[in-house]
């Protein structure tokens, strides 16, 4: 009985470990932005192809933005070569910092992350 519980309870944590939850990218963006999207290394993510980013939704009355995707965890985000925000359809309305630099890859899922320029 023992032995039986314990297989039981090991089939148990393999199946929960094997769930994929949902990653909810959220962000504060300066002031006037009208398009947000994240685009990363992950499949889920366009894998980098900024033209198919994925499209995020506009907070009504906040400079914020926000997408849930489904079927990823942080850590397949920290794992992968991570994500940036862009507010058009092309590289050059990538995110940068407000001294205007290029912005590396995040790893972390922010609550929200914040773009400081673009």
């Amino acid at each position: 009985m023992k032995q039986r519980f314990s297989l039981l309870l090991i089939g148990i944590l393999m199946a929960v470990s094997c769930v994929k939850a949902d990653v909810t990218f959220r962000v504060n963006v300066p002031s006037g932005t009208k398009y947000g999207y994240v685009v990363g290394g992950l499949p889920e993510l366009s894998s980098w192809a900024a033209g198919a980013a994925v499209s995020m939704d506009k907070v009504v009355g906040k400079d914020q933005f926000t997408v849930t995707i489904p079927g990823i965890t942080t850590a397949d985000v920290a794992a992968s070569e991570g994500y940036k925000y862009i507010c058009g359809p092309e590289w050059k309305y990538v995110e940068k910092t407000a001294s205007g630099d290029e912005v590396t890859n995040r790893k972390t899922v922010g609550n929200p992350d914040v773009v400081a320029k673009w």
